[in-house]
């Protein structure tokens, strides 16, 4: 629950009435996604915040990839999608969504720019050894999956 109700009783009553969490406002974004992050986890039956997918594991909380252990050194853009596809496991993650996930709301990539993206870090991934394969869903988006 997020609301300009921040008192310890406003609390309660939302906590009591059902919410799974609540936050006032003013609020850091960073605390927002991080409340966001656990009720995932939860939701996912995750335990920690390591998300796996074949031999590539990505942490949520350092924002760090490693591919049968050896770190992966990533640029903010291959980190934004590579955590979106993981997010998404096993399911395809449209176009919009990735768009939203590397500029925000504003928008700002173009579906060629974001193309060329998705081929480099998939590119990069293989050289690596990595055994999990991005899938372009044509027309939709993308999908991670981990090898059969």
């Amino acid at each position: 629950m997020l609301t300009a109700q921040s008192s310890v009783l406003d609390r309660v009553e939302g906590l009591d009435s059902g919410a799974d969490d609540y936050i006032g406002k003013p609020f850091a974004f960073a605390e927002l996604r991080a409340r966001l992050d656990a009720l995932i986890r939860r939701a996912d039956g995750r335990a920690n915040d390591v998300v796996r997918c074949g031999n590539l594991a990505y942490d949520l909380t350092t924002r760090s990839a490693a591919i049968d252990d050896r770190a992966i050194d990533l640029s903010p853009r291959d980190r934004a999608m590579l955590e979106a596809l993981l997010r998404g496991q096993g399911r395809t993650v449209a176009w919009q969504t990735l768009e939203d996930q590397l500029c925000g709301s504003e928008g700002g990539i173009s579906l060629n720019a974001l193309e060329v993206s998705m081929h480099r870090l998939r590119r990069r991934l293989v050289a690596m050894g990595c055994t999990a394969v991005i899938q372009n869903v044509r027309g939709v988006g993308y999908s991670m999956k981990a090898p059969a």
